[in-house]
Formats: structure tokens, sequence, C-alpha cells
């Protein structure tokens, strides 16, 4: 076996992208099609012949030439086109776009020669940095900020415990069996367990503020006119009362 004589051609081209040229001379295309015809005979689909012993014009005279084509393409790529994507100065992304092979004529003992465009990790290119100057930006910061960064972390390390021995205040978080009546209705339309975080803001109506001052087991009711465009079809636009029992 002889040593390949590849002969390889780059150019770059916008977006990371480079054509790369494959120029194969006849000794390395005759070394593909043998590379075929090996493993055509090795197969043993030649009769009259052992496993490996056909003779290259036997096959060629068994197997259609756009067989043998298409066959010398895929040794093509493998012998010459994927120890080039393997290289790791090459930095290829992604598979190589290959030519449409079809429209190459091949022809055994000639040289041959084809593109394919391949997609490579970017190169930065960097600024002049030197005699950059820099500008540190004054900042004040206020004890209002101060209290307020303390606060967020006293509240997010905080833990819950039970309370017992008064009335619900503002900050409680408040367990509550809630239930949503229609009026003119004796069933309510919507009965859960839910747990309120009283003065959040976040409620509407505002049950959570109905519960101050009020005791474990206590219920407060609150009635309600939903908007016609509420998110809940059943409440759009009736008159409800809400009872929140507290748990």
């Amino acid at each position: 076996m002889g040593a390949i004589s590849l002969q390889l051609n780059t150019v770059k081209l916008p977006g990371s992208q480079l054509d790369m040229t494959f120029s194969l001379d006849d000794a390395d295309v005759r070394r593909a099609f043998d590379k075929v015809y090996g493993e055509l005979a090795q197969q043993g689909a030649i009769p009259g012949f052992r496993p490996g012993r056909a003779p290259a014009a036997v096959i060629k005279r068994r197997f259609k030439p756009e067989i043998l084509r298409d066959m010398f393409w895929m040794k093509a790529v493998e012998t010459f086109v994927e120890p080039e994507m393997e290289k790791e100065d090459l930095k290829v992304i992604g598979q190589p776009d290959f030519p449409d092979f079809e429209q190459i004529e091949v022809v055994e003992g000639q040289p041959l020669e084809f593109t394919l465009k391949v997609t490579v990790r970017p190169e930065p290119e960097l600024p002049e940095y030197k005699g950059l100057k820099l500008y540190r930006v004054a900042t004040e910061v206020t004890e209002e900020q101060v209290a307020a960064v303390l606060d967020q972390m006293r509240q997010a390390a905080a833990k819950e415990k039970p309370v017992t021995d008064r009335p619900v205040q503002n900050g409680d978080t408040v367990a509550a069996e809630l239930k949503i009546t229609l009026a003119g209705q004796d069933e309510p339309v919507h009965e859960s367990s839910q747990q309120f975080e009283v003065g959040s803001g976040r409620y509407t109506p505002a049950i959570d503020e109905a519960l101050v001052g009020h005791a474990l087991d206590e219920t407060v009711t609150l009635d309600h006119q939903y908007p016609e465009d509420h998110e809940d079809e059943e409440l759009a636009g009736q008159q409800a009362t809400l009872s929140a029992t507290i748990e």
C-alpha cells in the first residue's frame, strides 16, 4: 500500500465557514476503489470464488457502476475526509455540507477533486486593550436600603411556628377553609383549604385582611361583586359571599 498523496486546500468564508477542496491523484482514487473491491470480495457473494479471492475484473462485471461509485465515495470520505475532520486544530462544528456526489464524474485511475463546506468554531478577535482607562462609579448606600436588604434576608431565613394564644395579626400566615357561595344559592361553588399571608395585598377581595383580630375556628365572611371579565367563568359577573374559617 502506497502513502496517501492527498492535497487539501481550505478557503475561509464568512460566518466561520470553510471551503475544503480535496484533490486526489490517480493513485488515491485507485486505492479507494481497491478498498471497495476488497470489501465486496470478502463478502463472498461472487459465485465460484472463496471470500476475499474474487478479482477486481469479476467484481466490476457483477456489480452496477452506480453501486461501485457509491461505495467509492463512502471509502473516499472514510479515508480522506474523516481524518481531516477529526484534527483538533480544525475545530469543526456539526456535520460537513457535502457536494452532490452523483454530479461528480469518477473514473478509476484518474485524478479527482471535490469541495465540501464546514462550519468551524469562531476565533474571537480581541480589540486593542492596552491603554484603556477604567472608571469606578461612586455608589452611595442609604440606611433605608441597608434596612430593606436586611429585612429581605430575615424574611428569607424566617421559619414558621404555630400560634394559638392570640388573634390573627398582619404578617401572619393563616390556614383557612375557604368557601365561595353565589347570591341566592345555599351550596358553595368553590370550597378549598388555603393559606393566606395576611396583609400581603395579593388577594381580591381582601379576605386575608378580614381575618385580622379573629382567632382559631372563627369564621369571617365578605361579600364581593366579581367583574364580568373574571378568569373563572363560573364567578364572572356574579355577586358572591366568601367565608373563611381559621384552621
